[in-house]
């Protein structure tokens, strides 16, 4: 929701974000998928990150990024991936941040800051925009 002009704006934005710190900060995730997708046609770069969030505690992540690379006739595809899934849950740091934890099935634990940004929400200083996931609830 935006909320545009003068103090009123800011004061019900201000409350806004403030109630979904508190949805973020309770662990109230669980249902959203988080999707960040850049297409770069110029660059001729693609990049896909998801976190998807069930109501049990756990989780699922997918990263995958490719780059066409071409210097006179050399052509050549990078690309990157990752994907793991677990168990998460939130923790409150002594600083007052919110802190995303996830532990992977695989043995990796991460720790990651995680807020709401005026677009979606912020995990590890990367916005994800939200929306409801089908996967699980």
């Amino acid at each position: 929701m935006a909320v545009s002009g003068g103090y009123e704006g800011q004061l019900i934005q201000g409350e806004i974000n403030v109630k979904i710190q508190a949805q973020i900060s309770e662990g109230r995730l669980q249902g959203l998928l988080l999707m960040k997708d850049i297409d770069f046609a110029n660059n001729k770069k693609n990049e896909n990150e998801s976190y998807l969030f069930c109501s049990d505690g756990r989780y699922g992540y997918e990263y995958y990024r490719s780059e066409d690379i071409s210097m006179g006739s050399y052509n050549d595809t990078f690309t990157e991936s990752d994907e793991h899934s677990g168990n998460w849950h939130p923790v409150a740091s002594l600083i007052g941040e919110n802190v995303l934890m996830l532990e992977a099935t695989d043995g990796r634990v991460l720790a990651y800051s995680v807020y709401q940004s005026v677009n979606g929400i912020m995990i590890n200083n990367k916005e994800f925009k939200a929306s409801a996931n089908g996967q699980c609830n």
